[in-house]
């Protein structure tokens, strides 16, 4: 299993309510993923991808206060049309809106490619 490239989507953040996930997306000022995004960690059947959000990286208040919904993608073409893994996380405030999701039953000796 290979990573073999990352996107990271501005369009794949959203803030969490208190009542259950919005469907509206945040308006950020900057790229919420400044920081970018990466892969590691790899076993025979996953991966760990890890991203921060943070639209300025020096003013730690620029994220707010709530939580955010981060969908993440895995697929087998570099055009994101083969889905292979989907899923969501959750950026809190507390881990200074850092996301970390363990990626598991994919292929091994395999080129994917992820986007958050």
């Amino acid at each position: 299993m290979r990573m073999a490239g990352a996107l990271a989507l501005a369009s794949f953040a959203r803030p969490v309510a208190a009542a259950g996930l919005l469907d509206r997306k945040p308006r950020f000022l900057n790229d919420p993923f400044s920081l970018g995004v990466a892969s590691g960690d790899p076993i025979s059947d996953g991966v760990v991808l890890w991203t921060r959000l943070a639209p300025d990286p020096f003013e730690p208040a620029a994220m707010g206060p709530e939580p955010v919904v981060v969908d993440w993608e895995v697929a087998a073409d570099v055009a994101m049309r083969k889905t292979v893994r989907q899923g969501r996380a959750i950026a809190h405030p507390d881990n200074a809106f850092a996301v970390h999701v363990d990626v598991r039953g994919l292929a091994p000796d395999r080129d994917y490619f992820y986007r958050f």
